[in-house]
């Protein structure tokens, strides 16, 4: 709960002094709780009185709105109850005009020393009061640069520090331009404080020098963009809570090593982790079952991931670019391998493809030069446009029965690749499906082959012959011109 509650006549102008206080306190990391921003929906009084029975210091904003008989009254006879018995809260008036106090509401503050704040809220003079509250805390004031609201009841304060605090209750507002863009250069510290419940899109978008972020229990969603860009984070820990990581949350984020991702979420978006070079390792918790396109791509510094067990899809590009993953393991009961999904991991010496994968998406697994082995389960369907095209360290494929075609530079350019078994059931190679193998030596293709595109094996410089189906349709150029095709019976 809060450390310091404030009670106060409502009207514009004590409403706009009350946010204020609220603000310089907050920004330091002094907790404020006031009506309406924290009271919990449909349960305005057992709020006030859970706020009052655990706050350090009851602040009485004292107008003449207030000088009578009314919640203000009434909250303060309930500080003054547990003051009495507890020695707190610390009750601090703060007198607004030159009325005399009515004799009920001064019985209870006559051991109290009143802060005389001027005659008007607008015009009141908070410097001592915040001091005063400042020093129960051992806090020493800042200057705050500039303030406002970033939500229907969420504010936000700027200190001359480069200290961002978020405070209030609820939503942060979605704005694609954040009220402290202008500044976003300054910022080198986020606080968002107990209450908030999300993080708006594009919050923290662009802020370059900031290197440390508070992130609160109670927080259940991370906004698309909020934090990308950040290339000063170096960690960040998301609380329990949180369901959903969206897109691009953390992409750009250059100097980002470490991340806690809790085991309430479920989805990590598009994406969401891309382009963090500096990210080493990463624990995906069980409870993830989505994994977005491009969600880790670019992570140069990843050497190795553990994909939960109840993840049924691997997006497109979702590793891509990660040239130091060595190894993964696709669980059980993954579906489909997106396409892209490890293209250009050229540090990937192995991959362990389940039973279950029905689908190889196109240039699944392009351009992962360290590749040395891979085993296509006989329960693949489909396998995509350029899906092995560039392994250059693949020695052998199997391709299994289900797979009808085998489409456009699937294997392409696969400069060690010696032998290559086709399984009965597959009835086309398309074109470029296997061309510049320079390696190929020999290659097994099963009766129920139908048609041969033109360029399919072609460059393939150590393959002399080949033995193909009578009734086989063969493109001119399927085949390099020193290649003798023998045609079945």
């Amino acid at each position: 709960m809060a450390d310091v509650f404030i009670s106060y006549h409502v009207t514009p102008e004590t409403t706009a002094l009350v946010r204020n206080i609220a603000d310089e306190l907050e920004s330091i990391g002094v907790t404020c709780w006031y009506a309406p921003r924290n009271v919990k929906p449909g349960a305005f009084v057992p709020s006030i009185l859970e706020a009052i029975d655990a706050c350090k210091v009851f602040l009485l904003i004292l107008d003449e709105g207030a000088n009578g008989p009314g919640y203000v009254y009434n909250e303060t006879l309930e500080a003054f109850n547990r003051y009495k018995s507890e020695k707190q809260p610390r009750i601090i008036p703060f007198k607004l005009g030159t009325f005399p106090v009515m004799r009920e509401l001064y019985f209870y503050l006559r051991s109290f020393h009143v802060f005389e704040g001027g005659a008007s809220a607008e015009t009141a003079d908070t410097a001592k009061l915040i001091r005063e509250i400042c020093g129960l805390f051992d806090k020493a004031p800042t200057k705050i640069v500039k303030r406002g609201e970033c939500g229907e009841n969420v504010r936000y304060t700027l200190d001359e520090n480069g200290v961002l605090t978020i405070s209030g209750n609820g939503s942060m507002r979605d704005d694609a331009i954040a009220p402290w863009r202008d500044e976003r250069e300054t910022i080198t510290e986020a606080k968002i404080q107990h209450g908030v419940t999300t993080i708006g899109d594009y919050a923290f978008l662009g802020c370059a020098g900031l290197t440390s972020v508070t992130i609160p229990q109670g927080v259940t969603k991370i906004g698309k963009y909020a934090f990308a860009d950040c290339v000063g984070l170096t960690s960040v820990t998301i609380p329990q809570g949180v369901t959903t990581i969206g897109n691009c949350v953390f992409t750009g984020c250059a100097g980002l090593t470490s991340v806690t991702i809790p085991d309430s979420v479920t989805t990590i978006g598009d994406w969401a982790f891309a382009d963090c070079a500096g990210l080493t390792s990463v624990t995906i918790p069980d409870s993830v079952t989505t994994i977005g396109d491009w969600a880790f791509a670019g992570c140069a510094g990843l050497t190795s991931v553990a994909i939960p067990d109840r993840v049924t899809q691997i997006g497109g590009g979702a590793f891509a670019r990660c040239a130091g993953l060595t190894s993964v393991a696709i669980p059980d009961r993954v579906t489909q391998i997106g396409g892209s999904a490890f293209e250009g991991c050229a540090g990937l010496t192995s991959v362990t493809i389940p039973d279950s994968v029905t689908t190889i998406g196109d240039w699944a697994f392009a351009d992962c030069a360290g590749l040395t082995s891979v085993t296509i389960p006989q329960g693949v369907e489909e396998i995509g446009k350029y899906a092995f095209n560039g392994c250059a360290g693949l020695t052998g494929v199997t391709i299994p029965g289900n797979v009808s075609v085998i489409p456009y530079a699937a294997f392409g350019d696969c400069a060690r690749l010696t032998n290559v078994t086709i399984s009965g059931g597959v009835t086309r190679i398309c074109t470029n499906a296997f061309a510049d193998c320079k390696a190929l030596e020999s290659v097994t293709i099963p009766n129920s082959m139908t048609q041969i595109d033109d360029g399919a094996f072609y460059g393939c410089e150590k393959l002399r012959r080949v033995a193909v189906p009578k009734n086989a349709k063969v493109a001119e150029n399927a085949f390099s011109p020193n290649v003798y095709v023998e045609r079945g019976e």
